[in-house]
């Protein structure tokens, strides 16, 4: 039986679809999910492959249509999100004027450092497009670093003392991806 089992488990890591590497691509940009995910097929650490893949099947996919509100100001950051589709605007209110700080397009992760700081939002979220987002509550992330301690739960608090450390305000919390289209203008 355990032999069975070994070989199911290699079949769902070796599966590959289109959402999967955009999860994964996604995930090295996270500095504290960066060395789980970068493992080579070759090694034989089946501890970062299920510990990827929890994180990874641990995701809700959220819709979102045009317009609807991602976070108000004053709200508290309980869940990383990964941007599968869409748009969402970055957003300030001043002396009763909006202002645009960024858009953010597919790839961008949103509240990487801030869902496990207990920080409030300092800016608004909206989007612009009907969206599709990957979602990680903060309590099933922490359950995964208790399950995986010297997998991700090293890495994670190291980043997370690195953070407190450094006693800085964290106003905007994303990771910010162009568009194709838009880095090619900008390379040229």
């Amino acid at each position: 039986m355990p032999e069975f089992l070994a070989t199911i488990k290699e079949g769902v890591y070796d599966y590959d679809d289109k959402i999967l590497r955009f999860i994964k691509k996604s995930m090295k940009q996270v500095p504290y999910l960066a060395s789980i995910v970068n493992y080579t097929d070759q090694e034989k650490d089946i501890e970062k492959k299920e510990c990827i893949h929890e994180i990874i099947y641990s995701l809700n996919t959220q819709k979102k249509g045009k317009g609807e509100i991602l976070q108000k100001v004053a709200d508290d950051a309980k869940e990383l999100y990964f941007l599968q589709s869409g748009c969402i605007e970055v957003f300030t209110k001043f002396e009763g004027k909006e202002f645009v700080i960024e858009r953010l397009f597919r790839g961008s992760i949103i509240n990487y450092r801030t869902f496990f700081m207990e920080y409030k939002a300092v800016c608004e979220m909206r989007f612009v497009a009907v969206s599709v987002l990957k979602a990680l509550h903060k309590d099933k992330f922490e359950q995964i670093c208790e399950a995986y301690p010297k997998t991700l739960g090293k890495n994670f608090n190291s980043y997370k003392l690195k953070i407190v450390k450094e006693q800085k305000t964290i106003p905007l919390d994303y990771i910010m991806v162009l568009p194709p289209a838009v880095q090619k203008k900008i390379q040229s």
